[in-house]
């Protein structure tokens, strides 16, 4: 119904994490979330700076996990930071990973670490590629 492919993935491994590991769980998400579209005209009159708070909250503890980064090696490092300074800069979560994966395979090719790309790597990076190139010239 409009959500982004990252939503729906980020759902799908919250709930997993939950221990809903049958497709009922996805029956019971569906219904209730088709419950849900009768509430939207109520949910639409809620001003937008109301969720500001909540988006804070996500924030710092997104931040709070930087702690795990793996500091040591630049090539870890560096795209872990792009991911987490492009997503809010470019207000997507798709393109944020994509400048992430990408400095991430960059950087690999670069200090010649070719052999920790994984070849759905490169690919999903082309298509990013793509996708961006194409984005632009629909703009």
């Amino acid at each position: 119904l409009g959500s982004m492919g990252c939503t729906a993935l980020s759902e799908s491994a919250a709930g997993i994490r939950s221990g809903g590991r049958t497709g009922l769980t996805v029956i019971v998400v569906a219904i209730l979330f088709s419950l849900c579209l009768f509430l939207f005209p109520l949910v639409r009159s809620i001003p937008l700076y109301v969720s500001a708070s909540a988006l804070l909250f996500v924030g710092c503890s997104l931040v709070i996990k930087m702690r795990e980064f793996n500091w040591s090696d630049v090539t870890e490092l560096l795209p872990a930071l792009i991911t987490a300074i492009m997503i809010p800069l470019s207000s997507s979560v798709a393109s944020g990973i994509g400048f992430g994966l990408g400095s991430y395979i960059l950087l690999k090719l670069i200090l010649g670490k070719v052999k920790q790309i994984k070849v759905s790597m490169l690919i999903w990076v082309i298509l990013f590629i793509l996708y961006f190139i194409l984005h632009i010239h629909a703009v």
